[in-house]
């Protein structure tokens, strides 16, 4: 049996151990070196690197620069590489799949283009940037050049019986005209200096500082892209917005800035975004905003008001007028639970302002929307206050026209003349004023079964030059719209006059034809008709590559040419769709509209010129064809 170890032998380390690890504190300065770290590899700066001499890193200037006097500059280290390289292989991936994403959802025309491009090697990179900020920014890749004029389709002059027209003396048609000037003269410099007149508004930006610092990706799960929704709210506040001022501009965008939630929410940041653009990002905006609203407590807010309003809107650009309704009507609803129709009662000023803004449309206007131009240091002003006024006034006058022609589920009405009289002095000089004319005069002489109260000769000869003078002065206003900004970017308003004018003019020209007898009419005042036609439905199908509803009205418009009409109006528009085929086999399913185009007057149902009428109708004869 072994002797066990003596205490003396186990106090011994043995020769093939190492030291064992002491169980008490050592004193200071003992096993330093064994615990001692590896030095740190300092970044040498880019001088000392190439002079291969030692440098201590110190920043900004390292001591070795100092002494020398020379630039210190320090490069990327391998880590900041690698993260570098992570950064811009998952930008890789997200743009593929971002890519992908926007060929599924894409017609086959623009799919085929973006197909193209990337058979000739362009990055993914590139096109996702390309298609978000040419076909989604509001059309403002198709804007116009600065100093562009733009030439008018068959007749490049304006038509003799517009001449005598005021607008052809205004300050804007002066600045176009100043282009074709040489550049020396003074008149064309001094007008051609004041950018509000001579350039065309899609060439401005909005200068904004509060656009400037909102982060949209707060507030949406579709997009992290802030600097491209950033232009979607720019477009939209410059061009959409004088039209749909439905909220405060600045309450929100504070709001929107600093995370506040009175006047900016979720669900209004989407619905806002999703008419704000068009094709690909539009459902995705507006899927969301609906998934939103769902989620809405029933406590009525302003928010949900203001994106009830927008959703509806964007439902009506892409033909889906009578389902999106609903979001109106409720949106409508919660403004009467609010109070936004009662006189302010509570003592919140910002608030009392919005709702008012809300309700009435007219604030104390204390938001204004400055435009910067392309090499031009003034800021000017969009005039939103005047536009935002008068826009008010004649929407109170529609409605009380609408409500004397419709009463009830009666039969349209032909209103007498002495009120008809009345309504035409309210009216002021505006775009749309000029189509509400027509409407009432056209109403006026159209005959009517059973008409106890028909006009006069003298009664049918001023409505006659009423609605010649009107029809007239909105021809004058949409061809100096054409002169100074062209038809291709996106005006989702443009698309009312144009339809307007087309229908008249269209209805000129047909009576024409069944006219056996031509010699009445001087060959000058058809081709000016012809002029306008043309004019009318270039605007239509330009507006068609931005939404789908110009699309399907230009269709509808289309049909009703003649075979020679037809034939004149495809030398310079083009009346073949490549996805004619394809678009045709789904169209009338995917119309669910009650617009109205204005074949039809105040007299007659309006089920004969309802949209989603026509395009049955039409669908339903190309098949019998």
């Amino acid at each position: 049996m072994s002797k066990p170890p003596s205490d003396d032998m186990q106090d011994q380390p043995s020769r093939d151990q190492p030291p064992l690890r002491p169980l008490l504190p050592a004193p200071a300065g003992a096993h330093k070196e064994a615990h001692s770290r590896r030095p740190v590899r300092v970044n040498a700066c880019e001088v000392c690197r190439t002079r291969k001499s030692k440098c201590d890193g110190v920043r900004p200037r390292c001591s070795a620069c100092v002494a020398r006097d020379t630039d210190c500059r320090y490069g990327e280290t391998e880590a900041r590489q690698i993260r570098r390289r992570y950064q811009e292989l998952k930008l890789k991936r997200t743009a593929e799949e971002e890519l992908f994403y926007m060929l599924q959802t894409m017609n086959e025309q623009d799919a085929g283009d973006v197909f193209r491009r990337i058979r000739t090697g362009a990055k993914a990179e590139s096109l996702v940037r390309h298609i978000q900020e040419s076909s989604l920014v509001l059309g403002l890749s198709l804007a116009p050049e600065t100093h562009t004029r733009y030439e008018f389709p068959y007749l490049a002059t304006i038509p003799p019986a517009l001449q005598e027209s005021i607008y052809f003396r205004s300050h804007i048609f002066d600045a176009l005209q100043a282009l074709d000037q040489a550049p020396d003269m003074p008149h064309a410099n001094l007008v051609a200096r004041q950018s509000n007149y001579s350039k065309p508004l899609f060439a401005a930006e909005m200068a904004d500082p509060l656009l400037s610092d909102v982060k949209p990706s707060q507030w949406t799960a579709v997009s992290t892209n802030d600097s491209l929704m950033r232009k979607l709210l720019e477009g939209y506040f410059m061009f959409e917005y004088p039209w749909e001022f439905i909220f405060h501009k600045d309450y929100f965008l504070e709001d929107m800035a600093s995370g506040g939630t009175k006047f900016c929410s979720p669900l209004l940041v989407n619905a806002l975004l999703a008419k704000a653009c068009v094709d690909t990002l539009t459902y995705r905006f507006l899927a969301e905003a609906k998934r939103l609203w769902e989620l809405e407590d029933e406590t009525p807010k302003l928010t949900t008001v203001h994106a009830g309003c927008l959703i509806n809107a964007a439902m009506d650009v892409n033909g889906h007028d009578r389902p999106g309704i609903a979001y109106a009507r409720q949106a409508l609803s919660m403004a009467h639970e609010l109070g936004v129709f009662r006189a302010p009662l509570i003592g919140d000023p910002k608030l009392n302002d919005a709702k008012v803004f809300t309700a009435w449309g007219v604030s104390t206007w204390l938001t204004e929307i400055w435009l910067r131009y392309p090499s031009d240091e003034l800021l000017y002003p969009l005039g939103f206050g005047y536009t935002m006024k008068a826009l008010s006034e004649l929407r109170i006058i529609m409605r009380d026209i609408c409500a004397v022609s419709f009463i009830g589920n009666e039969a349209p009405q032909k209103m007498p003349w002495s009120q008809v009289l009345a309504y035409q002095r309210r009216l002021q000089a505006c775009c749309e004023f000029y189509g509400a004319i027509i409407m009432l005069f056209d109403a006026q002489l159209s005959p009517l079964q059973n008409d106890g109260s028909p006009l006069t000769e003298t009664q049918i000869t001023i409505a006659k030059e009423i609605t010649a003078q009107a029809t007239a002065q909105l021809e004058s206003l949409l061809r100096i719209y054409y002169l100074r900004h062209g038809f291709e970017a996106y005006d989702s308003m443009l698309i009312v006059h144009l339809v307007h004018l087309a229908n008249v003019t269209l209805t000129r020209i047909t009576s024409i034809e069944r006219n056996p007898d031509m010699n009445a009419t001087s060959t000058e005042e058809i081709e000016t008709l012809r002029s306008t036609l043309i004019l009318c439905l270039k605007g239509l199908h330009d507006q068609s590559k931005n939404f789908f509803l110009s699309g399907v009205v230009f269709d509808v418009m289309k049909n009703r040419l003649s075979a020679e009409n037809r034939n004149l109006v495809g030398k310079f528009v083009a009346l073949q769709d490549p996805d004619k085929d394809q678009r045709e086999l789904h169209r009338s399913q995917r119309i669910i509209s009650d617009y109205v185009i204005p074949i039809v007057n105040l007299n007659e149902d309006p089920e004969a010129g309802r949209l989603v009428n026509m395009v049955q109708e039409f669908s339903r004869m190309s098949q019998i064809g």
